[in-house]
């Protein structure tokens, strides 16, 4: 039933487009309206390969379903690129399509739309010094005019306050200075509530039939709060780019921080007490909570001192691994010995203790706000909120931090140190991603839809079910194939430089003399790396007349680096870029914008990674390598060839300078097999390279 309403609004919406059907939508609309109309478990993981259509596939069987039975679509994606291509694109184009039309908008989290009152604040300021009076730095001449034309902008209605359409351009700080969080929003009590722009984006959330947020926001309850969503039961999830997931809720629970940390903490606690009580009169309501906090603050240097000759006993006695190179001293699989727990737990309950205290200050001062008694002036009363609300912040994360360093919690993190000059740096990042998911979404929501046009590895789906816990049966997964014909539209060659494994400054010479002469064959290309240090030795070795029509990843802007690439070639000129990670995942480059994917080397794991480590530890492989590492190397490789073909027409070249691919016959056949039906040249003969 749901699959054939689907297809009557499929069919409406390529008449209303002009477009033909395809195949891989069809299937994928059949696949999702099944998965969405189980009686339980109502998890689909489908992986839909390029060409395929997939945003229109997913977005018409879900919105149906969601609409028919009473709950929200919440579509979430990790780039603002994708968000805002659904926003202006597919959704629009299918939202008349029902009756009543369908409504949809974006939700972001507080640091994505400004504070009005932070704004004014910083428009209005009177500091003629450059440091206030708790010691924090005032809005500099230039800072006030930019706050006042953004306030005058806003209550003028020429901006809704959202941070990333800002009429005018800004830097890093004024992003933090003129934004808050949930820790620092006043809410009800805020004189600009009413008009707030978070607030209003918040209230059209509940009256929307989709809505359009990222994987951060989704994951940071608690912290960004959750509640500017509807509750997991009544929505229907689709999780697009779904292939970091894991990546992204482990990033989201990751802490760091110095053991000097918290002493520099404590001490601003007590620098931030002492300026508060020269500023009130007497009788002020603060005498209880300024006692508790002198009380805790002189506790913590020595437990932190003893914490660290701790930590010095265990680096010197072995009692962690240490990497190759001494960087890392890590715990093996996350566990934390006694001793340390118990050290960890004392620091977790006093620095626990003084958060709570500075809490019930903050409380006092913000009613304080609303009442405004005689007892604090209104301009030190905004200051010392705002100063309060970032030591608040800071005691929190260090509390959560000694917390899973003294927990004996079986959830499992990784756990390590690292130097940090005469320091420790202390780490700890979340791996037990299925038992996050399972309280958070899979045993909560109404359903959810899993897709990306990269999930299968060389394990099947066994890869991406392991690392996010669906242990689910083999009919909740499906993979669609690409309509693209790879094999004509493709040239896969495996060059010989002269290294049979790359890496190191002779290989890195010889890449450099090489890829002049297999890239200036075609008018554009993308050479990915797996490593910073390699990509600028390359960049740096390679003639200059070449160098100069290419463009590395850092020097600017994403978005700036793609805007000059896709201007020279308009122009008909060469470009091409040198890029990382989020080069080989997150661009999109048809056409001639694209002619040549070079792969310079297998993305496997790094060795010594602390976290993947400990999720191997962790999960007890009989054979890590082929286990792990070569599924997720699998995984990215497909992804790094998906950067070439974009839509049916496209032709180019894909050229891997890592001949371990073709070599390593113990684990080659693993690398290719979720890649398309390349038909793989080997050049065997090595080019002449310069030593």
């Amino acid at each position: 039933m749901l699959f054939e309403d689907a297809k009557r609004f499929y069919q409406a919406w390529l008449s209303d487009q002009g477009y033909t059907a395809r195949q891989g939508q069809l299937d994928m609309m059949r696949f999702i309206a099944d998965s969405l109309t189980r009686t339980q478990a109502r998890i689909g993981v489908v992986e839909a390969g390029t060409g395929t259509g997939k945003t229109v596939a997913y977005c018409i069987p879900a919105a149906i379903e969601a609409r028919r039975k009473g709950k929200t679509l919440v579509i979430v994606t990790s780039t603002v690129l994708l968000q805002q291509q659904l926003l202006h694109a597919e959704l629009q184009q299918l939202a008349n399509l029902f009756s009543p039309g369908l409504t949809f908008g974006i939700m972001k989290g507080r640091r994505r739309y400004a504070c009005i009152d932070r704004l004014d604040k910083n428009a209005h300021s009177q500091g003629d010094t450059s440091i206030d009076l708790f010691g924090n730095e005032n809005p500099s001449r230039t800072d006030r005019r930019i706050a006042s034309d953004l306030l005058d902008r806003f209550n003028t209605r020429q901006w809704d306050g959202d941070m990333d359409a800002a009429p005018i351009p800004l830097a890093g700080r004024h992003r933090s200075s003129f934004t808050t969080d949930a820790l620092g929003c006043h809410r009800n009590s805020c004189e600009y509530a009413k008009p707030c722009p978070y607030f209003r984006a918040r209230n059209k959330v509940s009256a929307l039939d989709v809505v359009v947020t990222n994987y951060s926001l989704l994951m940071a309850s608690g912290r960004e709060g959750i509640d500017m969503l509807p509750a997991p039961e009544d929505c229907i999830y689709v999780f697009d780019e779904v292939h970091r997931l894991a990546d992204i809720v482990m990033n989201s629970g990751a802490i760091r921080a110095s053991t000097s940390a918290v002493t520099d903490a404590v001490e601003k606690v007590e620098d931030f007490v002492s300026r508060l009580m020269n500023q009130v009169e007497e009788g002020h309501p603060l005498s209880s909570s300024q006692q508790d906090i002198l009380d805790i603050v002189p506790r913590v240097p020595p437990l932190i001192d003893r914490f660290r000759h701790h930590l010095a006993d265990l680096i010197r006695t072995n009692a962690v691994e240490s990497d190759s190179q001494h960087k890392v001293f890590r715990f093996v699989a996350g566990r934390v010995d006694e001793t340390t727990r118990e050290h960890a737990g004392v620091l977790a309950s006093t620095l626990g203790g003084l958060h709570v205290v500075l809490n019930e200050m903050f409380t006092t001062l913000d009613e304080a706000r609303a009442n405004l008694p005689m007892w604090i002036n209104t301009d030190v009363l905004g200051r010392a909120v705002r100063s309060l609300t970032e030591l608040l912040m800071t005691t929190r994360d260090l509390t959560s931090l000694f917390e899973d360093w003294g927990s004996d919690s079986p959830i499992a993190s990784a756990r390590w140190l690292s130097p940090d000059d005469e320091d420790w740096r202390m780490h700890t990042v979340p791996i037990a991603v299925e038992e996050i998911l399972n309280e958070t979404v899979w045993s909560q929501a109404h359903g959810v839809i899993c897709t990306s046009a990269t999930i299968y590895s060389s394990q099947a789906f066994d890869q991406f079910k392991q690392e996010v816990g669906l242990n689910l049966p083999d009919d909740h997964f499906k993979r669609i194939a690409s309509p693209f014909d790879f094999r004509r539209n493709v040239k896969f060659q495996v060059a010989n430089i002269g290294f049979s494994q790359p890496g190191g400054e002779a290989f890195n010479r010889a890449a450099a003399a090489y890829l002049p002469q297999v890239l200036t064959k075609n008018r554009s290309g993308l050479v990915l790396f797996t490593s910073r240090f390699d990509m600028v030795a390359v960049f740096k070795q390679l003639p200059s007349s070449f160098r100069e029509l290419c463009l590395m990843q850092d020097d600017l802007s994403m978005a700036e680096t793609l805007r000059k690439h896709r201007e020279t070639i308009d122009k008909g000129g060469q470009s091409y870029i040198f890029g990382l990670v989020s080069y080989r995942e997150g661009v999109d480059l048809p056409g001639d914008y694209c002619q040549h994917v070079v792969i310079m080397r297998i993305p496997f794991n790094v060795p010594d990674d602390p976290v993947i480590k400990s999720q191997k530890e962790v999960l007890g492989l009989e054979n890590a390598f082929m286990q792990y590492d070569v599924p997720q190397a699998s995984l990215r490789l497909f992804q790094a060839c998906g950067r070439l073909l974009r839509s049916e027409t496209d032709r180019g070249w894909i050229t891997v300078l890592d001949r371990r691919i073709i070599e390593r016959k113990q684990y080659c056949d693993e690398l290719v097999r979720p890649l398309p039906e390349f038909e793989i040249v080997d050049l065997k003969n090595p080019v002449n390279r310069v030593v």
